[in-house]
C-alpha cells in the first residue's frame, strides 16, 4: 500500500479512461483498505493489553471526539446522517492508519523497519528519476524544438513543475519531503543518489512549503555537514526570490480577476461560520468533494457565485483546511481537530522518551517535524493529499506499536526496554 499510494491518483486516471469501473475502485482503494482493517485492528489493539496504553487511549478519544462533533452537527442542521459521516471521516481518515500500522506491525524488528524505510526511498529515488525525465523533456521541447504545452498551468517561473506520477506538483513536494525527513532522521550515512533525486524532486516541484521544509531540516541536521549549509543558503535566496515574484503574480491576477477565488471562499466560510459558530453547518456540507457528490444546498443558500461554483467544482475543494473546518463543523470541531493533531504529538514526545532503540529515537523526531510540517500546510492547503497523510500515519502507527526486543544478527543489535505493559 505505502508503495502503491503515490501512483494511486496517476494509474486511477489512466485505467479510468480505458475501463472506468476500476479506476474508480482504484481511486478509493485506501479508504476501502481502512474501513476493512480498522475494526481489526482495535481487536488487536485491545486484545493486546499492552498497546492499550495512554498513548492509544488519547489519540483514539480524540478521534471520537470529532466524530461526535460532526455528528452533533449534523443533528443539529438536520443533515443526512450518510452525508454527516462520510463529511467527518473525510476529515480523520488519513490518520485512521495509525491504528491498523500499530496492530499489524507491533512485533516488527529494526531490520525490518529498516527495510520498510529503504523501499519507500527506493520508490522515491523512481519518482524522483521520472521528474528529471519530464524536467529535461519539457526544457527540449519548449526551448529547444518549440513545441507548445497544454499544461501551462504547471509553469512557474520559467520552470516546469514536474508532477512526476503523483498528479500534481504539490504532491510531489510534500511527499518528497516526508521521505527525505525519514531518511535524515534514520540514516548513519546519506547517500548522495538518494538524496539527489530527492532533492531534484523537491527543486522541481517549485512548492514553497517543500522548500521552506527542506531548509529546517537542513538546518537542524546540519552539524558536520557544511554541504548542507551551502544548500540551505542557495535554497533561502531561491524561496526569496520566488516568493516575491509570487506576490507579484497574485497581485496581478486580484487586478484582472477583482476577486481571487480563495479570497472569496475564505470569506463564504466565515459567513457561515458567524450564522453557525459552534458546530458549523455540518460536515460534508461545503468545500469537499462529499459536498459536491451529493449537490450541497450550502452553495444556493449563501448565494455562491456560479463562476467560483464551477471553478471549485472542478477540483472538488475548497483548498483551504480550517475555513473549510470552521464552516462545516465551528469552533467545537476547530478544537477537537486540534486537540487530535496535539494528542498525536504527545504520543510521540512520551514514546520517545522511552524508547532506547536510536533508529526509532530518529523516526519518532522525524514524525514529530512531519507533523509541525502538516499543521503548517492546514493554514495555506487542504487535507487532500492521501499520500503523504496515509504514510505519515503509517510510520506514525509503527512507531509507536513498536515493541523492542533483542535481535543479534550481521547488522544489527538492539538493546531491549521496559515499554510494554505486563499482562
Amino acid at each position: 500500500m505505502l508503495v502503491f499510494l503515490p501512483i494511486q491518483i496517476w494509474l486511477s486516471n489512466e485505467l479510468e479512461a480505458v475501463v472506468g469501473p476500476l479506476g474508480s475502485l482504484i481511486r478509493n482503494v485506501d479508504e476501502m483498505t481502512i474501513l476493512a482493517l480498522l475494526p481489526l485492528s482495535f481487536f488487536e489493539i485491545f486484545k493486546g493489553r499492552w498497546m492499550a496504553s495512554c498513548n492509544f487511549l488519547i489519540i483514539i478519544f480524540s478521534v471520537v471526539a470529532v466524530f461526535l462533533t460532526g455528528l452533533i452537527s449534523g443533528l443539529e442542521n438536520n443533515n443526512s446522517m450518510l452525508v454527516t459521516f462520510l463529511g467527518v471521516f473525510d476529515y480523520v481518515k488519513n490518520f485512521l492508519p495509525l491504528f491498523i500500522y500499530a496492530a499489524f506491525f507491533k512485533d516488527i524488528t529494526l531490520k525490518e523497519l529498516t527495510m520498510i524505510i529503504n523501499t519507500i526511498l527506493i520508490t522515491t529515488m523512481f519518482l524522483g528519476f521520472v521528474c528529471v525525465i519530464q524536467e529535461s523533456w519539457a526544457f527540449i521541447s519548449t526551448q529547444i524544438l518549440h513545441i507548445p504545452w497544454t499544461f501551462m498551468g504547471y509553469w512557474r517561473f520559467g520552470i516546469y513543475r514536474t508532477p512526476s506520477l503523483m498528479n500534481h506538483p504539490n504532491s510531489v513536494g510534500l511527499y518528497f519531503l516526508f521521505v527525505l525527513t525519514l531518511y535524515m532522521y534514520t540514516a548513519k550515512k546519506l547517500a548522495f543518489i538518494p538524496m539527489g533525486l530527492i532533492f531534484t524532486g523537491i527543486i522541481f516541484s517549485i512548492s514553497r512549503i517543500a522548500y521552506g521544509g527542506f531548509m529546517l531540516i537542513s538546518a537542524l541536521q546540519s552539524k558536520g555537514k557544511r554541504w548542507l549549509l551551502i544548500i540551505v543558503i542557495s535554497m533561502f535566496t531561491v524561496l526569496t526570490i520566488l516568493t516575491l515574484g509570487m506576490k507579484k503574480e497574485v497581485k496581478k491576477l486580484a487586478i484582472e480577476n477583482k476577486e481571487v477565488f480563495r479570497i472569496y471562499a475564505a470569506t463564504k466560510s466565515l459567513e457561515i461560520w458567524m450564522d453557525h459558530p459552534l458546530v458549523g453547518r455540518g460536515p460534508g456540507m461545503y468545500g469537499g468533494v462529499i459536498s459536491f457528490t451529493f449537490d450541497s444546498p450550502v452553495y444556493q443558500e449563501y448565494h455562491f457565485e456560479p463562476q467560483w461554483y464551477l471553478f471549485m467544482s472542478s477540483f472538488k475543494s475548497l483548498d483551504q483546511f480550517w475555513p473549510q473546518l470552521f464552516a462545516e463543523m465551528g469552533g467545537l470541531g476547530a478544537i477537537t481537530f486540534f486537540g487530535l493533531i496535539m494528542s498525536i504529538v504527545a504520543a510521540f514526545i512520551k514514546s520517545r522518551r522511552n524508547i532506547e532503540s536510536v533508529a526509532v529515537k530518529g523516526l519518532f523526531s522525524a514524525l514529530l517535524i512531519i507533523t509541525f510540517f502538516i499543521f503548517i500546510y492546514t493554514l495555506g492547503s487542504g487535507l487532500n493529499n492521501t499520500a503523504f497523510l496515509y504514510s505519515y500515519a503509517a510510520f506514525a502507527g509503527i512507531a509507536l506499536g513498536y515493541r523492542e526486543i533483542k535481535e543479534i544478527d550481521d547488522n544489527i543489535y538492539d538493546i531491549p526496554c521496559n515499554m510494554a505493559v505486563e499482562t
